[in-house]
């Protein structure tokens, strides 16, 4: 599995699910406003999605982008590259579509169309949480 391929294929899996590094795919629930990571979580690697870029940020040298994915109205996506290094990327099935980014106190913010922000706290993506929640489960 190449991630960092299928993005510039504007590809990735249709699923709820974490890449970090190009390597590590992690399956994830949404609990309240937090990610709940789960190894469990099987990927099928064959369903994939077109993902469109709705933004596309250079800040510090780093790519912030996001956007939408074409299997669902809801879906949305976003990543952050460095270097043409893959850091990371996120992609949900329940999120609706990434409409922008903006850095504040080191944590990227990441907006929906729904009115959700999704944080990626000082860089980690495992430390993912969701402001607005209401929104979202209003969007479910």
């Amino acid at each position: 599995m190449d991630v960092k391929k299928l993005i510039d294929q504007e590809e990735f899996f249709y699923a709820d699910c974490i890449a970090i590094n190009s390597c590590e795919l992690i399956g994830f629930e949404i609990k309240g406003n937090r990610i709940e990571f789960d190894h469990k979580i099987v990927i099928d690697m064959s369903d994939l999605t077109y993902i469109f870029n709705n933004f596309s940020v250079d800040i510090a040298g780093s790519i912030y982008a996001g956007g939408e994915g074409a299997s669902h109205g809801s879906c949305g996506f976003f990543y952050k590259k460095t270097h043409d290094y893959l850091d990371w990327i996120l992609i949900s099935t329940e999120s609706n579509p990434f409409t922008s980014v903006e850095i504040k106190n080191n944590d990227a913010r990441f907006s929906t169309s729904s009115g959700a922000t999704w944080v990626v706290p000082n860089n980690n993506i495992k430390a993912v949480y969701i402001e607005n929640e209401f929104n979202i489960s209003n969007s479910l």
